[in-house]
């Protein structure tokens, strides 16, 4: 059997298996831990820059592998949208208001 995420060779005493695949322990231990910082930042700047769709696809990409991973892009994802939609909440709130402060806006 080999590793199904860096490939290596495995005899059935150092697999461990995860959703049905199997993961040497090294690639195991990496895939219990979290975002790093240049990770986290990436997600961040791509989906405020691209939209929440990039956090999505990248918890789609990790669920199975990289469980932590996947749940902190998740969470990421959901922030975001939250913060698209606070904007333009705001947006039409300001378009609203400056419509109703503009007295010549009807007067023909």
């Amino acid at each position: 059997m080999t590793c199904s995420s860096c490939g290596k060779g495995l005899c059935k005493d150092c697999v461990v298996q995860k959703n049905e695949k199997g993961y040497c322990r090294q690639c195991d231990v990496q895939s219990q831990g979290g975002l790093d910082a240049v990770e986290a930042i990436a997600i961040i700047f791509g989906s405020v820059c691209l939209s929440p769709v990039m956090a999505l696809v990248v918890w789609l990409i990790w669920r199975d592998s990289k469980p932590e991973k996947a749940k902190q892009s998740g969470y990421i994802c959901i922030g975001i949208a939250v913060l698209y939609i606070v904007l333009i909440v705001l947006y039409f709130l300001f378009i609203a208001a400056m419509i109703g402060s503009d007295p010549y806006l009807y007067d023909y």
